[in-house]
């Protein structure tokens, strides 16, 4: 017998839960009967919102590094110059978010919730991982990398303090 609870992402229902899964579908959205535009937009607004805060975040970074006296400029360059190498730090995170939600989703969708479940977890973990490690060969190598993303004598005890904060 089957659960008295619906499921939103199997097909699997009890004649009891029509108003469960009228409350559900009125939170949730459903990737099978919505329209595409629709989706797309309930979707991406959310993390068009986050990537907004993200540049909000260092342009106010910036602007307030820019505005020290005296040393302004100087900071400002240092901290141009961690900027690819704070995005290659960020390109892990993303990597393993992207892998695991289209796994998650994959087995989610699938009906598997005991595997997708295992997925999450097993992503966060290796986030986790991930970020321990990469925090320490970052800081191990962080001189070397300013001096190849191009560090001079003058910006470089600014590109060291910004990134060591930072990382």
């Amino acid at each position: 017998m089957e659960s008295a609870k619906s499921c939103r992402f199997c097909k699997k229902s009890d004649p009891n839960a029509a108003e469960s899964r009228f409350i559900m579908s009125r939170k949730a959205n459903d990737f099978g009967k919505d329209p595409v535009p629709v989706l797309v937009l309930k979707i991406s607004i959310p993390f068009m919102f986050a990537q907004f805060v993200n540049v909000l975040y260092s342009i106010v970074d910036r602007i307030y590094i820019g505005n020290i006296p005296v040393i302004g400029d100087v900071s400002l360059a240092g901290a141009g110059v961690c900027a690819p190498i704070i995005t290659l730090l960020s390109s892990f995170a993303t990597l393993i978010g992207i892998g695991g939600s289209v796994l998650f989703s994959m087995r989610l969708g699938a009906g598997d919730h005991e595997k997708a479940k295992t997925i999450l977890a097993n992503s966060f973990s290796l986030l986790l991982l991930f970020s321990a490690v990469l925090t320490i060969v970052f800081l191990l190598i962080k001189g070397q990398l300013l001096h190849w993303f191009g560090a001079s004598e003058i910006t470089w005890p600014y590109a060291n303090t910004y990134l060591t904060i930072y990382t």
